[in-house]
């Protein structure tokens, strides 16, 4: 406990008196000397992707609160609940409001998105809606990027691969749709990280 202080006295750094308070009584604490080792942690361990933050409760079972995944630039918190996303006025919010994309590759498309307060107009949201664009250049750009996957994807379908990555690319191969894509990966489908060597 006294190490952290000094350590904070050396760089300057004072803090609150509650926040003295806080740590002085708390059981225990870890420091980190750097994102890297926070971002580690955050996800479990180096040997480890995401990391579910979940409680048991008497009245639910069950409940996770948010799913942390290890990122490019460090870590991603996914917040399960609308209501915790919400909490923060000063975040981005999207909004749950969503519908399948025109271009089923895409996914979905957002109705809305509220970032700071902010409202985010629909036409940056739905490329189609705008006047450049309309749904002829919008169907034109799909077109383009179909021909890309149904050229690319051919090389992947090898013995070896992943069940799942090979239903992924058989429904693109024959132009599925949103609801066939949700049919292999839903919603809250659980990612692992595996090697050629492990079954689905």
């Amino acid at each position: 406990m006294n190490h952290l202080f000094q350590l904070l006295e050396t760089k300057n750094i004072a803090l609150p008196a509650d926040a003295v308070e806080i740590l002085t009584g708390c059981r225990s604490f870890q420091v980190f000397n750097n994102t890297t080792e926070l971002a580690t942690a955050a996800v479990g361990g180096s040997d480890s992707q995401s990391f579910e933050v979940a409680y048991n409760l008497p009245d639910r079972g069950r409940v996770t609160e948010a799913v942390v995944h290890r990122v490019s630039n460090g870590v991603s918190a996914n917040y399960t609940e609308a209501y915790m996303r919400r909490r923060d006025p000063d975040t981005m919010l999207i909004g749950d409001q969503y519908q399948a994309a025109r271009c089923p590759l895409l996914g979905f498309e957002l109705n809305y998105l509220t970032i700071e307060g902010a409202k985010i107009p629909s036409r940056f949201l739905q490329v189609h809606k705008q006047t450049e664009v309309e749904n002829a250049g919008y169907d034109a750009g799909a077109e383009i990027l179909y021909d890309f996957f149904r050229r690319e994807l051919q090389k992947y379908l090898v013995p070896g691969l992943h069940p799942t990555g090979r239903r992924i690319i058989e429904t693109c191969l024959r132009g599925g749709s949103v609801e066939e894509y949700l049919e292999i990966i839903p919603m809250d489908y659980q990612y692992t990280y595996v090697n050629g060597d492990d079954e689905e």
